[in-house]
């Protein structure tokens, strides 16, 4: 997902807007809540989004970090979204490739 626009925002609001609800992931459905990071500061989170897309996710197209300021764009634009909304996103998405 980090390899598109899209998939980019729907990665800074998983972290600071959390996920609620039904989600399928390589066909395994889970159903839960991941609390929203928000009091986390935009360099933190592109931090932990690049820990993750550089070190655990190795695979797909070649990984490009985020910024500070990338982070500030995403999270304003989905500053209405809960978390159920987030969950809602992954399945575009994923149907959007």
């Amino acid at each position: 997902m980090a390899a598109k626009p899209d998939g980019r925002r729907y990665l800074v609001a998983v972290v600071t807007r959390g996920l609620a609800g039904p989600l399928t992931v390589d066909g395994k459905s889970y159903r839960g809540v991941m609390p929203a990071q928000a009091g986390l500061n935009d360099a933190s989170i592109a931090a932990v989004l690049n820990h993750v897309g550089s070190k655990i996710a190795t695979t797909g197209p070649a990984f490009r970090l985020f910024t500070e300021a990338e982070v500030a764009k995403h999270r304003a634009s989905a500053a209405d979204l809960n978390g159920a909304a987030v969950a809602k996103l992954h399945a575009y998405l994923r149907g959007a490739k």
